[in-house]
């Protein structure tokens, strides 16, 4: 699915992932860590964020043991952060606005596809 491995914005859920949007990233989730380093772009509103975040969800403290709290609170938290930013970007009063047009042509993004 679309938002596999996308933890920002998506992390908690299936959901296909807007055709203006996208998000390059690189992932970790080891021993309780998870963590998202993700450059997101939204070609249609002309949002883009760079976020990183790493965040321990390991309740009982042991390292190893296999139970960590990652679909309990990581992926959400991680998720609801993602949301949080691009909400706070998208109405955020930009002095220059981004160049996103080699990207959308590197992406071969129209707004009519």
């Amino acid at each position: 699915y679309d938002s596999y491995v996308k933890f920002f914005l998506y992390g908690d859920s299936k959901a296909s992932i807007p055709h203006g949007v996208r998000i390059f990233n690189k992932v970790g989730l080891a021993y309780g860590y998870m963590t998202d380093n993700a450059y997101v772009v939204d070609f249609a509103n002309g949002v883009e964020f760079l976020l990183t975040a790493t965040v321990l969800v390991n309740a009982n403290g042991i390292f190893g043991d296999g139970e960590y709290e990652y679909d309990e609170l990581g992926f959400s938290f991680l998720a609801e952060l993602g949301r949080v930013i691009y909400d706070y970007e998208l109405g955020r009063e930009r002095p220059r606005q981004p160049d996103l047009g080699n990207l959308a042509e590197l992406w071969a993004f129209e707004e009519n596809e």
